[in-house]
């Protein structure tokens, strides 16, 4: 399975240090798993434990406030190296990643969209997908 994990950057922080555990673990499965940070450059200090896992590191940056052309550049990323799940980590690579996913089905199947808050108060109870018991959110189609 090719695994796509969306993150913010590759600085030291839980979000990176979640996906950079399960990407360990996912690359020890089997699996292909791609990194993707969408913070400019200069990479952050995790960018080489991705690659020291076996990940490969791909930087899509975001540009000064509402990017509208991020969704198509990273939706491009993710269709050139056909991930086939997309997990994103925290609000704004979840912004950013679930519609870059949902744009890929126009050239292919389904790719599976999932989704990790960092806190439990990232989206209130009257959020009507996201609600605090809400840790995982898989967009299916």
């Amino acid at each position: 399975m090719i695994i796509a994990h969306v993150l913010s950057s590759f600085g030291v922080g839980g979000q990176e240090r979640v996906a950079l555990d399960l990407a360990a673990a996912q690359r020890a499965r089997g699996h292909t798993v791609i990194a993707v940070s969408l913070a400019p450059p200069p990479e952050g200090p995790l960018a080489e434990e991705f690659r020291a896992v076996g990940a490969e590191v791909v930087d899509v940056p975001k540009g000064p406030g509402t990017d509208v052309t991020l969704v198509p550049r990273l939706a491009w990323a993710l269709r050139r190296r056909k991930v086939e799940v997309v997990h994103s980590h925290n609000p704004l690579p979840l912004i950013y990643g679930a519609p870059a996913a949902r744009l890929m089905l126009s050239f292919m199947s389904v790719p599976p969209m999932s989704f990790t808050p960092a806190e439990r108060h990232a989206f209130t109870p009257s959020t009507p997908i996201f609600t605090q018991e809400a840790w995982m959110l898989v967009i299916c189609g």
